[in-house]
């Protein structure tokens, strides 16, 4: 099971979908995309949770199984929220079900742009 504990210490369950995309350069974001049940909470809730850029400042993800814990740092970017369609596949019987999920997408802020708001100047 993967958790996410926000920077204002709330954790929160998460669907396997969520991963981490690294640009490979300082000059291009990387992205995060968080998936939850929709079940979880309400989507204005879940809006509300992702907007707030303090909740987003450091982001961890915690594979409960194994015990690892990744820290992610400046997602302070909303790029999507809402509800987004996914599949999922038994990996016993090959049946595929699709269901519905809350889903963001978070920006990291780009080596600049953290030394631009470090000065005070908005991104």
């Amino acid at each position: 099971m993967l958790t996410i504990t926000l920077a204002n210490g709330k954790t929160y369950p998460v669907l396997q979908n969520t991963a981490v995309y690294p640009s490979g350069s300082s000059a291009v974001r990387s992205y995060m995309e968080i998936y939850m049940e929709e079940t979880a909470m309400t989507s204005t809730a879940f809006e509300k949770l992702f907007t707030v850029s303090e909740n987003t400042a450091e982001i961890h993800i915690v594979n409960e199984e194994s015990g690892s814990d990744i820290g992610y740092f400046n997602y302070a970017i909303l790029a999507n929220v809402g509800k987004k369609r996914i599949s999922r596949t038994d990996s016993t019987t090959g049946e595929t079900a699709e269901t519905m999920a809350l889903y963001v997408r978070l920006e990291q802020l780009t080596y600049i742009e953290q030394k631009l708001a470090k000065l005070g100047i908005s991104v």
